[in-house]
Order: structure tokens, then sequence, then C-alpha cells
């Protein structure tokens, strides 16, 4: 699941989000949501995965996020060029909960191109993410957006030492 950093107006100064500005009926939601979902999917093999998206950063989303880890329905979908966009900063809020990683999207991200490009396209150490997702046991999605990203990709593969 993405975050939604839902409405906010922009001020000379600053952006409002209504969100953070209704802060507390905003995390009465997001409770009966994880209460919601933790009584549906109770004790089932079952993870909701929140993917590290533009929003994470933002001081109520994180504490969003906090709001639905209390529950263990709930863990993380590891989008590495969504992360390196954001200057490597998104990590930092899974790593802090690091044993809650589920789900890896694998692409790869360059300044000039953006994300989700071919493996081997940009500038990411790829097998030091594989070898994240083989220590947490999660699994990974390689995320292309082309037939062509996903021939590169597999070319890359196997080029390349790793075996996921």
């Amino acid at each position: 699941m993405h975050f939604n950093e839902g409405v906010y107006f922009t001020l000379p100064d600053k952006k409002v989000y209504l969100y953070n500005e209704y802060y507390e009926e905003y995390q009465k939601s997001l409770k009966a949501f994880r209460d919601q979902c933790t009584s549906a999917i109770d004790g089932k093999n079952i993870r909701i995965c929140i993917e590290n998206t533009r929003s994470f950063m933002l001081d109520f989303v994180g504490m969003g996020i906090e709001t639905l880890l209390e529950s263990p329905v709930f863990g993380f979908t590891f989008d590495t060029g969504h992360n390196a966009g954001s200057g490597y900063k998104q990590f930092s809020i899974i790593e802090r909960n690091i044993n809650r990683l589920c789900h890896m999207h694998l692409h790869d991200y360059s300044a000039e191109k953006g994300d989700h490009l071919p493996l081997g396209e940009g500038c990411l150490n790829i097998s030091e993410y594989i070898d994240l997702a083989k220590e947490h046991g999660c699994r990974v999605l390689l995320e292309t957006k082309t037939i062509y990203g996903v021939r590169k990709s597999a070319d890359w593969k196997k080029n390349n030492f790793w075996v996921v």
C-alpha cells in the first residue's frame, strides 16, 4: 500500500497538509483501519506491506506508519528506486523496523533518467539489495515498466552472479 499525503494547500512559505492539521482524526481513522485489517487477517500468514513513496518522509505519515506497525499484519515493501530518488532517506524508516521487511521492488535508478530502469542502467548496487532481501527473507519483484526493461534486466542477471 502507498501512504497518501492527502490534500494540501500551498501557501507562500509552506505546504499545509490536511491530515497534519486534523491529526487526531487522521490517527483515529488509521487506528480503526489497522484494527479492521488485523481482525480480518486474524492470524493468517498475510501481510499488508507499506511501500516507501514520496510521502514517506512527512512527519504525520511516519507517525501513521508507526501506528500501523503496532499490528503484526503490517510490514514493508522496499522500493529501491524510490529510496534512491529521495537521496536514500526513506530507508531509515524501514531500517528502524527491518524485521518487518517482507517485499522488495527492485529496479535501477539514475538522477538523469529517474527510477524503474532496467538492472544495470543506473547507479544502484543491485547485489547489495539482493543481499538485503536474502538476509531478511523477503520476496523480490523486478519492477520495470516495459518489455525492453524486463529483457534488459534478464540479460543483466545472466551476466552477474546472484540468484534470487
